[in-house]
């Protein structure tokens, strides 16, 4: 096994000739995207697309570092502000609409702790997930093979050493959760600043207009399981039988749409109401 097959198994490897030329074209990217013009967001967003292994709509503000580019995957909406470096030796999945402050850090990539065994030069990487709808702070450094949870903020200045929940304000060094994130916290920018009454119509009709997505996205997956399953709907996990679906879900499905979908159209004319 050489030591890229090594690396992307996740066993202890080397960096030798071949894992740095895989590194030569990542910086060859990072370059142009380090050296371009500032105002240029268009040809930012182009090279950042073509940087990162998966991306939709993302956005980095240069200076941004990685090792190869390709082991970083984000959802929809990613922006990385001013000096983010993600060394990913490892993969590194990032949820949808995450924002990073300037200076963070996620570090997949380690070495022994013993002199012996680290002046072997063997290295190590171990993946970082990050959920949707994540926040942050700036100058937190994310360790090694940390998991934190979707809609959860990270105060500045953290040091992520262990995974940190859904739903949660967390912060430190060690980073430990502070509290849970409740509805009460909707209303609220800035610790108990409180939107103006224009500023939170438009967050409640665009949280509106979510649940619509969603509606439509539910009905969709509904009908290419009944498709992928030619007419039979799959009972419950760890069952192994089917229900014929025939007249018997065709009535119910069918029912289920049309109140959901009545009920998605009045929120849409709430929400078109209310701008």
């Amino acid at each position: 096994m050489n030591n890229r097959e090594r690396r992307d198994a996740g066993l202890a490897y080397i960096s030798d000739n071949s894992v740095m030329e895989e590194q030569k074209k990542c910086r060859k990217i990072t370059q142009e995207l380090n050296t371009v013009d500032r105002s240029d967001f268009e040809k930012i967003a182009q090279i950042v697309k073509k940087l990162f292994g998966k991306s939709d709509g993302a956005f980095v503000n240069p200076p941004f570092y990685c090792d190869y580019g390709s082991h970083i995957e984000v959802g929809k909406n990613f922006f990385a502000n001013y000096n983010c470096t993600i060394i990913d030796v490892a993969k590194v999945t990032i949820g949808d609409n995450c924002q990073f402050a300037p200076n963070v850090a996620i570090y997949t990539a380690g070495h022994p702790v013993h002199p012996a065994s680290r002046n072997s030069l063997y290295e190590y990487g171990v993946e970082v997930t990050i959920g949707d709808n994540v926040w942050i702070g700036g100058n937190t450094v994310v360790l090694p093979g940390v998991h934190i949870g979707s809609n959860t903020v990270i105060g500045a200045g953290s040091v992520v050493t262990k995974d940190i929940p859904d739903w949660v304000v967390a912060g430190g060094n060690p980073c430990q959760v502070i509290r849970k994130i409740t509805e009460e916290d909707k209303k609220f920018y800035y610790k108990n600043r409180e939107f103006d009454e224009e500023a939170m119509a438009h967050i409640e009709s665009l949280e509106k207009q979510t649940k619509i997505w969603l509606t439509i996205c539910i009905h969709s997956s509904i009908i290419q399981i009944i498709d992928e399953n030619k007419g039979v709907f799959p009972m419950m996990a760890g069952e192994q039988k089917h229900v014929n679906t025939n007249a018997y879900f065709f009535f119910g499905y069918w029912y289920f749409f049309g109140t959901s979908f009545c009920a998605a159209l009045e929120t849409f004319r709430e929400s078109q109401n209310s701008q």
